[in-house]
Protein backbone atom coordinates (compact mmCIF):
# COMPACT_ATOMS: atom_id res chain seq x y z
CA UNK A 1 0.00 0.00 0.00
CA UNK A 2 1.53 3.08 -1.45
CA UNK A 3 1.32 6.02 1.11
CA UNK A 4 -1.21 7.93 -0.23
CA UNK A 5 -3.33 5.09 -0.50
CA UNK A 6 -6.33 4.69 1.60
CA UNK A 7 -7.61 1.78 2.60
CA UNK A 8 -10.66 -0.09 0.93
CA UNK A 9 -12.75 -2.73 2.48
CA UNK A 10 -12.48 -6.47 0.85
CA UNK A 11 -16.04 -6.95 -0.20
CA UNK A 12 -15.73 -10.56 1.05
CA UNK A 13 -14.77 -11.83 -2.35
CA UNK A 14 -11.91 -14.56 -1.92
CA UNK A 15 -12.52 -15.01 1.59
CA UNK A 16 -12.34 -18.41 2.54
CA UNK A 17 -16.05 -18.47 3.82
CA UNK A 18 -19.05 -16.00 3.55
CA UNK A 19 -21.88 -16.78 5.54
CA UNK A 20 -24.88 -15.53 5.20
CA UNK A 21 -27.57 -16.86 8.06
CA UNK A 22 -30.91 -17.69 7.34
CA UNK A 23 -33.48 -17.58 9.67
CA UNK A 24 -35.85 -20.55 8.84
CA UNK A 25 -38.41 -22.16 11.40
CA UNK A 26 -40.74 -24.99 10.84
CA UNK A 27 -43.51 -22.58 10.94
CA UNK A 28 -43.65 -20.17 8.06
CA UNK A 29 -45.91 -17.40 6.72
CA UNK A 30 -47.76 -19.55 3.94
CA UNK A 31 -48.64 -22.47 6.84
CA UNK A 32 -50.02 -19.17 8.75
CA UNK A 33 -52.11 -18.16 5.83
CA UNK A 34 -53.10 -21.90 4.94
CA UNK A 35 -54.66 -21.92 8.63
CA UNK A 36 -55.96 -18.57 8.26
CA UNK A 37 -57.79 -19.41 5.20
CA UNK A 38 -59.16 -23.37 7.00
CA UNK A 39 -60.51 -21.24 9.94
CA UNK A 40 -62.16 -17.95 9.10
CA UNK A 41 -65.33 -19.52 9.11
CA UNK A 42 -65.02 -21.06 12.45
CA UNK A 43 -67.58 -19.74 15.23
CA UNK A 44 -67.20 -21.01 18.55
CA UNK A 45 -71.17 -20.30 19.27
CA UNK A 46 -72.07 -21.87 16.29
CA UNK A 47 -69.93 -25.10 15.88
CA UNK A 48 -68.28 -25.48 19.27
CA UNK A 49 -66.37 -28.55 18.32
CA UNK A 50 -64.71 -26.99 14.98
CA UNK A 51 -63.29 -24.10 17.70
CA UNK A 52 -61.59 -26.51 19.92
CA UNK A 53 -60.44 -28.11 16.88
CA UNK A 54 -58.60 -24.82 15.52
CA UNK A 55 -57.52 -24.04 18.86
CA UNK A 56 -55.50 -26.96 18.90
CA UNK A 57 -54.39 -26.51 15.89
CA UNK A 58 -53.00 -23.21 15.87
CA UNK A 59 -52.03 -24.09 20.10
CA UNK A 60 -49.61 -26.81 18.43
CA UNK A 61 -48.57 -24.14 15.55
CA UNK A 62 -47.08 -21.74 18.61
CA UNK A 63 -45.38 -24.19 20.44
CA UNK A 64 -43.72 -25.59 17.20
CA UNK A 65 -42.59 -22.17 16.59
CA UNK A 66 -41.50 -21.50 20.08
CA UNK A 67 -39.39 -24.59 19.82
CA UNK A 68 -37.95 -23.86 16.24
CA UNK A 69 -36.99 -20.49 17.91
CA UNK A 70 -34.76 -21.54 20.60
CA UNK A 71 -33.09 -24.33 17.75
CA UNK A 72 -32.32 -21.27 15.47
CA UNK A 73 -31.51 -18.61 18.03
CA UNK A 74 -29.31 -20.66 19.45
CA UNK A 75 -27.48 -21.67 16.44
CA UNK A 76 -27.64 -17.92 15.95
CA UNK A 77 -25.76 -16.92 18.70
CA UNK A 78 -22.57 -19.60 18.32
CA UNK A 79 -21.86 -18.27 14.97
CA UNK A 80 -22.29 -14.24 16.79
CA UNK A 81 -19.47 -15.95 18.97
CA UNK A 82 -17.46 -17.37 16.34
CA UNK A 83 -18.02 -14.27 14.50
CA UNK A 84 -16.33 -12.29 17.91
CA UNK A 85 -13.44 -14.79 18.12
CA UNK A 86 -12.58 -14.04 14.24
CA UNK A 87 -12.71 -10.18 14.75
CA UNK A 88 -10.55 -10.59 17.91
CA UNK A 89 -8.03 -12.40 16.43
CA UNK A 90 -7.83 -10.28 13.50
CA UNK A 91 -7.87 -7.11 15.54
CA UNK A 92 -4.54 -8.72 17.03
CA UNK A 93 -3.10 -9.08 14.08
CA UNK A 94 -3.69 -5.31 13.13
CA UNK A 95 -2.34 -4.42 16.27
CA UNK A 96 0.84 -6.24 15.99
CA UNK A 97 1.26 -3.74 12.79
CA UNK A 98 -0.43 -0.34 14.19
CA UNK A 99 1.09 -0.31 17.96
CA UNK A 100 4.99 -0.15 16.74
CA UNK A 101 3.76 2.64 14.37
CA UNK A 102 1.48 4.39 16.64
CA UNK A 103 4.56 4.31 19.46
CA UNK A 104 7.05 5.71 17.15
CA UNK A 105 4.08 8.42 16.15
CA UNK A 106 3.98 8.87 19.94
CA UNK A 107 7.60 9.43 20.39
CA UNK A 108 8.18 11.65 18.20
CA UNK A 109 5.27 14.28 19.21
CA UNK A 110 6.67 13.72 22.60
CA UNK A 111 10.32 14.69 21.72
CA UNK A 112 8.68 17.35 19.13
CA UNK A 113 6.85 18.95 22.09
CA UNK A 114 9.95 18.41 24.60
CA UNK A 115 12.12 20.66 22.25
CA UNK A 116 9.78 23.59 21.95
CA UNK A 117 9.05 23.00 25.77
CA UNK A 118 13.37 23.52 26.13
CA UNK A 119 13.00 25.80 23.42
CA UNK A 120 10.66 28.08 24.67
CA UNK A 121 12.29 27.84 29.09
CA UNK A 122 15.48 28.96 26.84
CA UNK A 123 14.03 32.44 26.20
CA UNK A 124 11.83 33.00 28.86
CA UNK A 125 15.06 32.41 31.35
CA UNK A 126 16.93 35.05 28.78
CA UNK A 127 14.11 37.58 29.52
CA UNK A 128 14.48 36.37 33.24
CA UNK A 129 17.87 37.62 33.73
CA UNK A 130 16.85 40.91 32.11
CA UNK A 131 14.51 41.11 35.03
CA UNK A 132 16.73 40.10 37.90
CA UNK A 133 19.04 42.83 37.20
CA UNK A 134 16.76 45.19 38.85
CA UNK A 135 15.05 43.22 41.57
CA UNK A 136 17.70 44.12 43.98
CA UNK A 137 18.44 47.65 42.65
CA UNK A 138 17.49 49.28 46.41
CA UNK A 139 20.49 47.70 47.69
CA UNK A 140 23.06 48.88 44.71
CA UNK A 141 25.33 52.17 45.03
CA UNK A 142 25.83 54.34 42.03
CA UNK A 143 28.94 52.50 40.55
CA UNK A 144 27.00 48.81 40.59
CA UNK A 145 23.74 50.77 39.32
CA UNK A 146 26.10 51.53 36.11
CA UNK A 147 27.50 48.48 35.82
CA UNK A 148 24.23 46.85 35.36
CA UNK A 149 23.02 49.21 32.83
CA UNK A 150 26.42 48.82 31.13
CA UNK A 151 25.12 44.92 31.49
CA UNK A 152 21.88 46.00 30.17
CA UNK A 153 22.98 47.65 27.00
CA UNK A 154 25.11 44.68 26.23
CA UNK A 155 21.63 42.59 25.66
CA UNK A 156 21.40 41.61 22.05
CA UNK A 157 17.60 42.30 21.42
CA UNK A 158 17.39 39.90 18.10
CA UNK A 159 14.55 37.98 16.98
CA UNK A 160 17.31 34.77 16.46
CA UNK A 161 17.75 35.28 19.82
CA UNK A 162 14.07 35.80 21.26
CA UNK A 163 12.14 34.68 17.83
CA UNK A 164 8.47 35.28 18.97
CA UNK A 165 9.29 36.53 21.99
CA UNK A 166 11.06 39.58 21.19
CA UNK A 167 8.08 42.02 21.74
CA UNK A 168 8.41 40.76 25.52
CA UNK A 169 11.98 40.93 25.69
CA UNK A 170 12.29 44.23 25.03
CA UNK A 171 9.61 45.41 27.00
CA UNK A 172 11.25 43.64 29.79
CA UNK A 173 14.74 45.53 28.73
CA UNK A 174 12.96 48.99 28.64
CA UNK A 175 11.34 48.29 32.21
CA UNK A 176 14.11 47.08 34.04
CA UNK A 177 16.59 49.84 32.29
CA UNK A 178 13.71 52.51 33.78
CA UNK A 179 13.86 51.31 37.13
CA UNK A 180 17.33 50.91 37.25
CA UNK A 181 17.92 54.40 35.81
CA UNK A 182 15.56 55.84 38.67
CA UNK A 183 17.00 54.01 41.09
CA UNK A 184 21.04 55.66 40.25
CA UNK A 185 18.89 59.03 39.97
CA UNK A 186 17.76 58.55 44.04
CA UNK A 187 21.00 56.69 44.61
CA UNK A 188 23.49 59.75 43.36
CA UNK A 189 21.06 62.21 45.30
CA UNK A 190 21.80 59.94 48.90
CA UNK A 191 25.63 60.28 47.87
CA UNK A 192 25.17 63.80 47.13
CA UNK A 193 23.51 64.46 50.44
CA UNK A 194 26.19 62.33 51.91
CA UNK A 195 28.74 64.43 50.72
CA UNK A 196 27.47 67.89 51.85
CA UNK A 197 26.57 66.31 55.41
CA UNK A 198 30.13 65.15 55.69
CA UNK A 199 30.99 68.74 54.68
CA UNK A 200 29.02 70.14 57.54
CA UNK A 201 30.79 67.77 59.70
CA UNK A 202 34.19 68.64 58.45
CA UNK A 203 33.51 72.39 58.71
CA UNK A 204 32.44 71.83 62.36
CA UNK A 205 35.20 69.79 63.18
CA UNK A 206 37.41 72.35 61.77
CA UNK A 207 35.58 74.81 63.66
CA UNK A 208 35.72 72.72 67.01
CA UNK A 209 39.29 72.25 66.62
CA UNK A 210 39.40 76.10 66.40
CA UNK A 211 37.75 77.12 69.56
CA UNK A 212 39.40 74.35 71.25
CA UNK A 213 42.59 75.85 69.99
CA UNK A 214 42.08 79.40 71.26
CA UNK A 215 40.66 77.98 74.68
CA UNK A 216 44.33 75.88 75.07
CA UNK A 217 45.78 79.12 73.92
CA UNK A 218 43.78 81.06 76.78
CA UNK A 219 44.36 78.59 79.50
CA UNK A 220 48.17 78.70 78.56
CA UNK A 221 48.34 82.47 78.98
CA UNK A 222 46.37 82.49 81.91
CA UNK A 223 48.50 79.57 83.55
CA UNK A 224 51.52 81.30 82.55
CA UNK A 225 50.10 84.71 83.87
CA UNK A 226 49.03 82.62 87.45
CA UNK A 227 52.66 81.54 87.31
CA UNK A 228 54.23 85.36 86.90
CA UNK A 229 51.88 86.46 89.78
CA UNK A 230 53.11 83.74 91.71
CA UNK A 231 56.56 84.50 91.32
CA UNK A 232 56.22 87.76 91.82
CA UNK A 233 53.83 87.50 95.01
CA UNK A 234 56.73 88.18 97.30
CA UNK A 235 57.88 91.29 95.59
CA UNK A 236 53.97 92.65 95.60
CA UNK A 237 53.50 92.40 98.87
CA UNK A 238 56.89 94.37 99.86
CA UNK A 239 54.77 96.92 98.02
CA UNK A 240 52.18 99.29 99.32
CA UNK A 241 48.59 99.84 99.39
CA UNK A 242 48.11 101.89 96.30
CA UNK A 243 50.43 98.79 94.27
CA UNK A 244 47.96 96.38 95.48
CA UNK A 245 45.06 98.19 94.46
CA UNK A 246 46.78 99.06 91.01
CA UNK A 247 47.57 95.12 90.76
CA UNK A 248 43.60 94.45 91.38
CA UNK A 249 42.13 97.27 88.98
CA UNK A 250 44.44 95.52 86.43
CA UNK A 251 43.42 92.08 86.87
CA UNK A 252 39.45 93.72 86.68
CA UNK A 253 40.25 94.80 83.27
CA UNK A 254 41.78 91.30 82.18
CA UNK A 255 38.29 89.65 83.64
CA UNK A 256 36.08 91.87 81.98
CA UNK A 257 38.61 91.10 78.60
CA UNK A 258 38.07 87.43 79.50
CA UNK A 259 33.92 87.72 79.98
CA UNK A 260 33.88 90.04 76.80
CA UNK A 261 36.31 86.90 74.85
CA UNK A 262 33.44 84.49 75.99
CA UNK A 263 30.91 86.06 74.87
CA UNK A 264 32.65 86.50 71.47
CA UNK A 265 32.75 82.84 71.57
CA UNK A 266 29.21 82.15 72.44
CA UNK A 267 27.79 84.30 69.81
CA UNK A 268 30.09 82.63 67.59
CA UNK A 269 28.68 79.41 68.11
CA UNK A 270 24.75 80.53 68.16
CA UNK A 271 26.06 81.55 64.45
CA UNK A 272 27.44 78.23 63.15
CA UNK A 273 24.13 76.22 64.97
CA UNK A 274 22.31 78.71 63.29
CA UNK A 275 24.18 78.52 59.67
CA UNK A 276 24.13 74.40 60.38
CA UNK A 277 19.81 74.96 60.81
CA UNK A 278 19.59 76.55 57.56
CA UNK A 279 21.74 74.03 55.40
CA UNK A 280 19.98 71.48 56.95
CA UNK A 281 16.13 72.90 56.19
CA UNK A 282 18.01 73.67 52.48
CA UNK A 283 18.71 70.02 52.07
CA UNK A 284 15.85 69.06 53.44
CA UNK A 285 13.54 70.83 50.55
CA UNK A 286 16.23 69.90 48.07
CA UNK A 287 15.58 66.67 48.67
CA UNK A 288 11.84 67.03 48.66
CA UNK A 289 12.12 68.34 45.08
CA UNK A 290 14.15 65.66 43.78
CA UNK A 291 12.13 62.91 45.03
CA UNK A 292 8.88 64.87 43.95
CA UNK A 293 10.83 64.93 40.64
CA UNK A 294 11.83 61.56 40.55
CA UNK A 295 8.21 60.34 41.38
CA UNK A 296 6.36 62.35 38.38
CA UNK A 297 9.25 61.03 36.16
CA UNK A 298 8.21 57.46 36.84
CA UNK A 299 4.75 57.68 36.57
CA UNK A 300 5.03 59.39 33.11
CA UNK A 301 7.54 56.49 32.23
CA UNK A 302 5.01 54.11 33.08
CA UNK A 303 1.89 55.55 31.18
CA UNK A 304 4.62 56.04 28.51
CA UNK A 305 4.76 52.37 28.47
CA UNK A 306 1.34 51.68 28.73
CA UNK A 307 0.36 53.73 26.15
CA UNK A 308 1.57 51.25 22.96
CA UNK A 309 -0.67 48.41 24.86
CA UNK A 310 -3.89 50.18 25.41
CA UNK A 311 -3.62 51.24 21.43
CA UNK A 312 -2.62 47.35 20.71
CA UNK A 313 -5.65 46.58 22.58
CA UNK A 314 -8.22 48.92 20.52
CA UNK A 315 -6.67 47.51 17.06
CA UNK A 316 -7.70 43.90 18.84
CA UNK A 317 -11.15 45.04 19.59
CA UNK A 318 -11.52 46.38 16.71
CA UNK A 319 -10.31 43.14 14.96
CA UNK A 320 -12.99 41.17 17.15
CA UNK A 321 -15.71 43.39 15.80
CA UNK A 322 -14.56 43.09 11.93
CA UNK A 323 -15.33 39.44 12.48
CA UNK A 324 -19.18 40.07 13.88
CA UNK A 325 -19.66 42.68 11.33
CA UNK A 326 -18.05 40.14 8.61
CA UNK A 327 -20.19 36.63 9.57
CA UNK A 328 -20.95 34.64 7.45
CA UNK A 329 -24.71 34.02 5.72
CA UNK A 330 -25.81 30.39 6.54
CA UNK A 331 -28.42 28.37 5.29
CA UNK A 332 -29.47 25.60 8.19
CA UNK A 333 -30.92 26.23 11.89
CA UNK A 334 -28.27 24.57 13.17
CA UNK A 335 -25.50 26.45 11.50
CA UNK A 336 -27.37 29.96 12.39
CA UNK A 337 -27.70 28.59 16.05
CA UNK A 338 -23.89 28.00 16.38
CA UNK A 339 -23.35 31.25 14.64
CA UNK A 340 -25.48 33.05 16.36
CA UNK A 341 -23.62 31.74 19.97
CA UNK A 342 -20.26 32.55 18.45
CA UNK A 343 -21.52 36.09 17.97
CA UNK A 344 -22.72 36.92 21.36
CA UNK A 345 -19.20 35.43 22.58
CA UNK A 346 -17.71 37.89 20.16
CA UNK A 347 -20.08 40.75 21.03
CA UNK A 348 -19.01 40.29 24.85
CA UNK A 349 -14.90 39.87 24.28
CA UNK A 350 -14.93 43.19 21.96
CA UNK A 351 -16.79 44.83 24.91
CA UNK A 352 -14.98 43.56 27.91
CA UNK A 353 -11.52 44.53 25.86
CA UNK A 354 -12.60 47.93 25.46
CA UNK A 355 -13.97 48.53 29.35
CA UNK A 356 -10.92 46.74 30.76
CA UNK A 357 -8.31 48.91 28.41
CA UNK A 358 -10.33 52.27 29.28
CA UNK A 359 -8.96 51.07 33.07
CA UNK A 360 -5.40 50.86 32.17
Amino acid sequence: MSENQEFIPDDGEGLEEKVQPLIVFNINEKRIADAAEEFKAVDAYVDHTAAKKAKRVLTKMRTTLADSHKRVKAEALAHCQDVDAEKRKLLALISQIEDPITQQLTDIKEAAEKEEDERLAAITGEIESIQRLSVDRHTLNVDQLNERLARLAEVQMTEKIFQEQLGDAENACTVTESKLRIELANAERRAEDARKQAETEEENRKLREQLDAQKAKDDAAAEEKRQQEATDAAEQRKKDDAEAAKRKAEQDKIDEQQAAAQKVIDQEKKKIADERAEIERKDAEEKAEMDRIASEKEAAEIAALQAPDKDKLDLYASAVEGLIRNKPVLQSDAGNDVLLQATSVLVEVAYDIRKSNKEL
